[in-house]
């Protein structure tokens, strides 16, 4: 059998349309996948950063409190008990949190100023913009409140809850977006009416 001019010019030089459209959505397909993970790992990481710093928030309260053996606020800081609620628990809402945190990062007057909380990691809002505690507190600015962008929506900015229990002598700091949640031990979140 010889082969004929006819046949050896078919021979295949390059792909079809088909095959290269399957490929292209096979790619296309595997993008999506893992840009979902990508972004479902990344929800989690800012979920776990707003955790970390409310637990390092309540940690540099307590350490205050035991250096200095008073707490950086004064109670009348804090919205007096809801009887109807919560008869035991003084809150400090949203934006007022900067009175429970200011003395944290300068210390007590006339003594070393000791900070009790690094500034730089810490988020705040400014004119609108949202700047690190650090730059605030260069920019003078001892009034800010500190926050987190929201995990689920990082256009919204919210802040921290601290509440105080004068049975116990603690202090307990929430999560705004997490007020809903109840805790082991029947502690919750912020109160909804901030």
């Amino acid at each position: 059998m010889s082969r004929t001019p006819n046949t050896l010019s078919r021979s295949r030089g390059g792909f079809t349309m088909l095959e290269l459209l399957i490929v292209i959505s096979i790619i296309a397909i595997l993008a999506l996948l893992a840009t979902g993970a990508a972004m479902k790992s990344l929800k989690g990481s800012r979920h776990r950063r707003a955790d970390a710093t409310a637990r390092a928030l309540e940690l540099a309260l307590q350490n205050y409190r035991a250096t200095e053996n008073e707490w950086p606020f004064a109670i009348s800081d804090f919205d007096p008990p809801n009887n109807s609620r919560d008869p035991i628990r003084y809150w400090l809402h949203g934006k007022n949190n900067n009175k429970a945190f200011k003395k944290l990062f300068h210390g007590r007057a006339g003594q070393s100023k000791t900070a009790y909380l690094e500034a730089s990691s810490l988020l705040t809002i400014s004119q609108g913009k949202r700047i690190t505690l650090k730059a605030a507190l260069e920019l003078g600015r001892t009034d800010m409140a500190i926050g987190y962008p929201l995990p689920d929506n990082v256009n919204r900015f919210c802040f921290y809850c601290i509440c105080y229990n004068p049975l116990t002598d603690t202090v307990k700091v929430y999560r705004q977006d997490r007020s809903h949640e109840r805790g082991n031990g029947g502690s919750f979140g912020c109160p909804e009416n901030y």
